[in-house]
């Protein structure tokens, strides 16, 4: 039964995208994220918050929705820090977008400058129109842009 509908769901799409006169279809481009860099905000005897801004650049010309995103933060000695959070913002055409991850570590006091850092993650954006709305209901992921980066802290 689950296979029947998902089969149909793929053929009601197909037929959407055929039938596709009525609405210009228009292929974009993935927009690009870029780690600005990862930064030490706040130190305390029990740990640290570090802060990372991405850069996002939507080569298009139709704004897209960012929708959720999720990251991992890795630092040396430190160990692991993975987050998934909603970005409700807007990605305008041909524009950019900062947005700003929070990390925290503990660290019992100890000085982490020059520590390795590394980090990576993906920010899920929304496609404009109705295909769109109908690949959602049948639970084709959204797309992403994807990042990665290292560096030291200073």
């Amino acid at each position: 039964m689950e296979y029947r509908v998902k089969y149909i769901g793929l053929l009601i799409t197909s037929l959407a995208l055929l039938a596709g006169g009525c609405q210009k279809i228009q292929r974009l481009k993935t927009p690009r994220s870029e780690v600005v860099g990862l930064r030490l905000t706040e130190q305390t005897e029990a740990g640290v918050r570090l802060e990372m801004l991405l850069a996002i650049h939507n080569p298009n010309d139709v704004s897209l929705p960012l929708k959720q995103a999720q990251y991992t933060v890795t630092l040396e000695q430190m160990g692991t820090f993975t987050f998934n959070k909603a970005a409700n913002l807007t990605l305008p055409a041909e524009g950019m977008q900062t947005l700003m991850f929070a990390a925290a570590f503990a660290t019992d006091g100890q000085d982490i400058s020059g520590f390795a850092w590394q980090a990576y993650g993906s920010v899920a954006y929304e496609l404009p129109g109705e295909i769109r709305d109908l690949l959602t209901e049948y639970g084709v992921p959204l797309p992403t842009t994807n990042f990665r980066a290292s560096g030291w802290l200073q």
